[in-house]
């Protein structure tokens, strides 16, 4: 709905009421749309006071952006990575459209709506809440090595490191390079019968590790599964009605109708193929099995004649 549509039809009869000849106030956050001559010329007409934000100060000052929209983005960004950790790059329309629904319901809460209020100072009234954080800034760390960290990095780089000191004690922060190295240092104290503190401190580091790729591993599968789950939906979705309403609005046409059934044909189609497949499947296994029972009884009956014509002679 346009600005001007919107003040007209929804703000100033909701508020005309109330408000009892009185001005109103509407307060904005400054985007250029908003500051029309007509938006302007109306709100002059009807009374309106119209405020607008400091630049960059919505994420300080409104309400819904501070107690809705800020949930609202983290929720949202929970139910997109389910897709994206995947490595998707995109995301389809309907994905994003069940993300939202399914993030909407848990930022549009009655606590966070009046949180929005409190947060921004606006109900109860409280002037410097805004203030107090428009002037908090964190101050970025000066991560520049001083003099003295120099000169004992160029001392350090002269003397050659222990192997087993170098690695890292955590797994996802070991490079295979050093690694390759510590396990060459390793193998060569076993054949000589070393096992000294810095090499019996290494081996705990080294089944660490292993562990960690094992788990690499099984979560690499995983979510090459879940990817695969992914995009056999979106392969579902491109196919069938969805296409032939693609575009479309009046839907009640011979052409479309026509369309329709061909489709719905052969879905029907499909999963009576499927269906007829595992059927298959498992009309095979269980001949299998009879067949297997068929020989079984054969020996039996074979055996027992051989042990009766013993018992004859």
């Amino acid at each position: 709905m346009p600005r001007l549509e919107w003040i007209q039809r929804v703000f100033e009869p909701a508020t005309r009421e109330k408000a009892g000849g009185k001005a109103r106030i509407l307060i904005c956050d400054g985007h250029g749309s908003h500051v029309s001559a007509d938006f302007v010329g109306f709100c002059i007409q009807h009374k309106i006071v119209m405020l607008l934000m400091p630049p960059h100060s919505s994420h300080y000052c409104q309400p819904l952006d501070v107690g809705v929209f800020s949930p609202l983005k983290t929720y949202m960004s929970e139910e997109l990575d389910r897709i994206i950790r995947y490595g998707i790059a995109n995301v389809k329309k309907f994905e994003w459209a069940d993300c939202y629904r399914k993030a909407r319901p848990k930022a549009f809460s009655p606590e966070n709506i009046l949180s929005g209020f409190h947060a921004t100072g606006l109900f109860p009234l409280n002037r410097q809440k805004v203030l107090r954080r428009m002037g908090d800034k964190e101050r970025e760390p000066d991560n520049e090595p001083s003099n003295n960290d120099a000169k004992l990095q160029v001392q350090s780089s002269a003397v050659k490191p222990n192997p087993f000191a170098i690695v890292p004690s955590t797994p996802s922060r070991i490079d295979p390079a050093i690694l390759r190295e510590a396990n060459q240092s390793l193998i060569s104290n076993i054949n000589a019968g070393i096992l000294d503190t810095p090499t019996k401190a290494f081996i705990p580091v080294l089944a660490s590790y292993s562990e960690y790729c094992t788990t690499q591993t099984i979560i690499t599968k995983y979510e090459s599964e879940a990817k695969d789950k992914i995009l056999r939906q979106r392969r579902e979705v491109a196919n069938g009605k969805r296409v032939v309403l693609k575009g479309k609005f009046l839907v009640t046409t011979e052409e479309i109708h026509a369309e329709l059934k061909a489709c719905e044909k052969a879905t029907r189609a499909k999963k009576a193929k499927k269906t007829a497949r595992a059927r298959r499947t498992a009309r095979n296994a269980s001949g299998a099995q009879e067949h297997v029972a068929d020989i079984v009884d054969s020996d039996n009956e074979e055996t027992t004649g051989e042990l009766e014509a013993i018992e004859s002679a």
